[in-house]
């Protein structure tokens, strides 16, 4: 028999497809189309996560709209686009009183921008100028211009030796110890007394004083016992009420505080 002859009527064998396979190709098939209705409706979507509102915060010197500018975030930009790091970075680089910026989304369509300012801030005149800094004295910028300053405290300082933007202040006398400033800004801070703080005085160590409201200038002399001081201060000027337009109080002594009725050039700032 020549085995290479097939039988009339013998059964061709078909190859059985494994339905355990089939339903994973169209299980794969149908997870394929859903991904690509999916990815085409995302891209249809995303593009109208825009920016309609963008919420500062924390801010006092600089203006909501300053920190907006200086962010680079615009209402009409794609919410998913944006680079926060790059918003932050731009912020502390063009903002020199910031200390520390946060971004989050309030909403999908609100941005919220919250900046930490550095503590204490405050400015003073050298060489004709006017020079911002902080109770490290590091300074932050200069200005001819006063009103670059206006919400910044003014002080009187002990001579300065020399000062850059960007670097330290460093006064005539290397010896001088700086840390009363810090210590009365605190203290006065604590109290809710600053912000009423028009001007202070620091230039000689222990005939320290500082104005209120732009009347009343408080004499403190050395800053120390500040509790006791300013406990004095505010009872004096209750029981005082308001006798004339411009007064001084020396609590340089705690045992034998005075107040005296003043005029307009005993307000005069250095």
């Amino acid at each position: 028999m020549n085995q290479g002859t097939v039988r009339a009527g013998a059964t061709t064998r078909r190859k059985r497809v494994d339905r355990k396979t089939l339903s994973t190709l169209r299980a794969a098939m149908v997870a394929a189309g859903g991904l690509i209705v999916i990815l085409g409706l995302l891209l249809l979507i995303l593009p109208s996560f825009r920016v309609k509102k963008i919420v500062v915060e924390g801010n006092s010197v600089y203006s909501v709209n300053d920190i907006i500018k200086c962010s680079g975030i615009e209402v009409g930009d794609e919410l998913l686009a944006l680079d926060i790091d790059e918003a932050i970075n731009n912020i502390l680089e063009s903002c020199p009183y910031v200390d520390s910026v946060s971004i989050s989304n309030e909403s999908i369509s609100s941005i919220r921008i919250t900046v930490k300012e550095k503590s204490n801030m405050m400015y003073t005149s050298f060489n004709g100028k006017y020079v911002a800094f902080d109770s490290s004295f590091h300074v932050l910028s200069e200005s001819a211009d006063e009103e670059a300053y206006t919400n910044l405290l003014r002080v009187e300082l002990p001579p300065i030796a020399a000062l850059s933007v960007g670097g330290n202040m460093y006064f005539a006398n290397e010896e001088t110890n700086m840390d009363y400033v810090g210590e009365l800004l605190d203290s006065l801070n604590e109290k809710g007394i600053l912000e009423d703080v028009t001007f202070v005085d620091f230039s000689k160590k222990f005939q320290v004083s500082y104005v209120m409201n732009g009347n009343c200038r408080v004499e403190l002399g050395k800053v120390g016992d500040l509790d006791t001081k300013l406990m004095l201060v505010g009872e004096i000027l209750s029981a005082r009420g308001n006798e004339g337009e411009y007064a001084i109080v020396n609590v340089s002594s705690t045992e034998k505080p005075t107040y005296r009725l003043g005029n307009a050039s005993d307000f005069l700032m250095k």
